[in-house]
């Protein structure tokens, strides 16, 4: 049987790519569901203690903090605060460019 927090971790990291969604957990929320795959509760200094040492966490984790965990996924990474002003400016462009030409 495989290590059962990588397999947690595999698990959620499926869950997240079937709903085209982001991969963040808390670690009381990656405690809670590994606790049904056999995996020991586990804090973030023990985290941070096994990633140094286990490729598998660099495969399947994007990074990791005090709070949690984001686990790589296919889903897009969320605009940050601002969004993508040259994306923004294009779409308005776009609008008023469809509106006069009505």
């Amino acid at each position: 049987m495989g290590d059962p927090l990588v397999a947690t971790l595999m698990a959620l990291q499926a869950d997240a790519n079937n709903k085209n969604a982001q991969g963040s957990y808390t670690w009381d929320a990656i405690n809670s569901i590994g606790k049904s795959q056999g995996s020991p509760m586990i804090r973030y200094d023990q985290f941070a203690a096994r990633w140094e040492n286990d490729p598998m966490l660099k495969q399947i984790v994007d990074r990791f903090d005090g709070h949690g965990v984001v686990i790589k996924t296919n889903a897009a990474e969320p605009e940050k605060h601002g969004g993508n002003k040259k994306s923004k400016i294009s779409q308005m462009a776009k609008r008023a460019t469809s509106k006069a030409l009505k």
